[in-house]
């Protein structure tokens, strides 16, 4: 399986259209409450100035967007690749592990679960949205026989297995 880089561009295209289109609507909306209440267009000037500055709720929410969406296509992009590398090695069977310092209780559930590529396709994949933390997923499928220690994995979920003492 090639990464498909066509569909991870449209996918982040149309992440970064929703993200325009949803602080645009935050602006109007906020420009529309500041004229309501009399304020005079150089004092919204100043606030939305202000705003953009300090990276308030209209602006900063712009932002997060922003950074939230190339955070979700670096990590697409990197567990396609590893597919595609584990493919090409002939690896069947994979394990997931969680590397989230603050993980959701779905992924805690699915820690050390194993499974082919398309029984987890099923599921939900890492970052598809199946759980509560969505597409801030950082969970990883990793070849089930692989013996290397992910010192990534969150102590908590370790200790609940009883990998930890």
């Amino acid at each position: 399986m090639a990464v498909d880089f066509e569909q991870l561009e449209i996918v982040i295209s149309g992440a970064l259209e929703f993200n325009v289109e949803q602080t645009l609507f935050n602006l109007h909306q906020a420009i529309q409450q500041m004229e309501s209440s009399g304020m005079s267009r150089d004092a919204i000037k100043q606030t939305l100035v202000r705003d953009l500055q300090r990276g308030g709720t209209v602006f900063g929410g712009f932002k997060a967007g922003i950074r939230s969406t190339i955070q979700q296509a670096a990590n697409v992009a990197s567990q396609k690749g590893a597919e595609q590398t584990f493919e090409t090695a002939g690896v069947k069977m994979f394990r997931w592990i969680v590397v989230s310092n603050n993980p959701c209780p779905d992924c805690i559930d699915r820690n050390g679960t194993t499974g082919t590529i398309q029984f987890f396709r099923d599921v939900g994949m890492p970052g598809s949205g199946f759980s509560v933390c969505g597409k801030h997923c950082h969970c990883r499928l990793v070849p089930a026989g692989s013996k290397r220690n992910f010192t990534g994995v969150h102590r908590r979920t370790r200790a609940q297995r009883g990998d930890m003492e």
